[in-house]
C-alpha cells in the first residue's frame, strides 16, 4: 500500500503495456482511415476538454450510482467490482 519504490517498480509494466495497446490502437485507426485530428489546435483542446468532462462523468456515474447499487444489493464487494467493471 502506497508509494514505494518496490510498488511502483513491480507495477511499472503496465503503463508500458497500456502505452503498447494504445499506440496499436492508434496505428489502426490511422491505417482504416477513422484516425482524424481537428483541424485547429483551438478544436483540438475543445474536443481534449470535452473528453476529460466526459471521463470524469463517466467515472462517477459507475463509483457513485451502479457500484454502491451492486453493494447496496448484497453483492460482495469483489463482485460487484467485476460487475460494474464489466458494464
Amino acid at each position: 500500500m502506497g508509494w514505494t519504490t518496490r510498488n511502483l517498480l513491480r507495477s511499472a509494466w503496465i503503463v508500458g503495456a497500456a502505452a503498447l495497446v494504445a499506440g496499436i490502437a492508434i496505428a489502426c485507426a490511422a491505417r482504416i482511415g477513422t484516425l482524424h485530428v481537428p483541424p485547429t489546435p483551438t478544436q483540438f483542446v475543445g474536443r481534449f476538454i470535452g473528453y476529460i468532462i466526459f471521463a470524469c462523468v463517466q467515472q462517477f456515474l459507475l463509483q457513485d450510482f451502479v457500484l454502491l447499487r451492486f453493494l447496496e444489493a448484497g453483492l460482495a464487494p469483489r463482485i460487484a467490482v467485476f460487475a460494474a467493471a464489466t458494464i
